[in-house]
């Protein structure tokens, strides 16, 4: 029996002309400046799909070739995501994860803050009626316990705008939490703030700083990452349990997906390229 379509959000908004549902614009400035030629060139495409060669071969920079490559989805192959799942995506960007989840799983609302991001996420999944591109904040979602998944991909660690104050990072949670059904699951991507490269001198991610994050964000910054305690600590007090993975050379361009593996086995993770990660934006100094 077709799961049925129909999810509360799916009732609110407006349709915009471009396919896009607006729940409300949070005004935010978050954007790479290639939206509009991401646009373009998906728009221009025939072959849209999770591993388009047609779409990686236009990539021409880091943003575009973020925004398109296939390796953006590895982060979730690994996972047995269940084909009849209703997903909420917060955080959808240009739509790289949502074409993915939209391919394997029965209904995907995707959320969006950026009306310009929407629309790229809008025209990369415009063959798959399954998925709902919408623009709006987690809030803006009617708080029912609606879906099975909810994706969070590159997220939390801006929704307290680089504050050391825990309370935006457990009310998000927390408000992901309460829009999942009973043995629903959140999914959640995330730098890790001790990680390798970052203790090895590349500039981290968010604020192009060296030894930022290990040094717990000395200095005011856009975003804030965690250890691994301090995020069990954060899913605990939210009401989350689960279990962690590790993933090379890092989220956004996953070669590896890891699990717990026995102490023998760390001496083979030289073998994964690349590690440690890639400095994609900033080259690490010499030390």
């Amino acid at each position: 029996m077709p799961v049925s379509q129909d999810t509360p959000v799916r009732h609110n908004g407006e349709r915009q002309g471009n396919g896009w549902i607006l729940l409300r614009d949070p005004k935010s400035n978050y954007t790479d400046g290639a939206e509009e030629k991401l646009l373009m060139l998906v728009h221009e495409a025939d072959d849209i799909s999770a591993f388009s060669d047609e779409l990686i071969r236009m990539a021409t920079d880091w943003p575009t070739n973020y925004h398109l490559a296939p390796a953006r989805a590895n982060i979730l192959r690994s996972l047995d995501l269940p084909v009849d799942a209703k997903v909420l995506e917060i955080g959808a960007g240009c739509g790289a994860v949502t074409r993915y989840l939209g391919e394997v799983c029965a209904v995907v609302d995707a959320l969006e803050p950026v009306p310009a991001r929407a629309a790229v996420a809008r025209e990369r999944t415009r063959d798959l009626a399954n998925v709902e591109v919408f623009v709006g904040e987690i809030d803006d979602v009617p708080a029912v316990d609606a879906y099975d998944l909810v994706i969070v991909v590159g997220v939390l660690e801006y929704v307290g705008g680089g504050s050391a104050d825990p309370a935006p990072y457990l009310d998000f949670l927390a408000s992901a939490a309460r829009r999942l059904r009973a043995g629903g699951r959140l999914i959640l991507a995330i730098e890790n703030k001790l990680g390798v490269k970052y203790l090895v001198g590349a500039p981290e991610d968010h604020t192009g700083r060296i030894f930022d994050s290990i040094e717990d964000y000395p200095q005011p910054g856009p975003a804030r990452t965690f250890s691994r305690l301090e995020l069990q600590e954060l899913l605990s007090r939210a009401g989350l349990f689960g279990r962690f993975l590790s993933v090379f050379p890092d989220y956004k361009m996953t070669r590896a997906v890891l699990g717990e593996f026995p102490a023998e086995a760390r001496s083979l993770l030289h073998r994964i390229p690349t590690f440690p990660s890639p400095d994609w934006v900033v080259a690490r100094p010499r030390l």
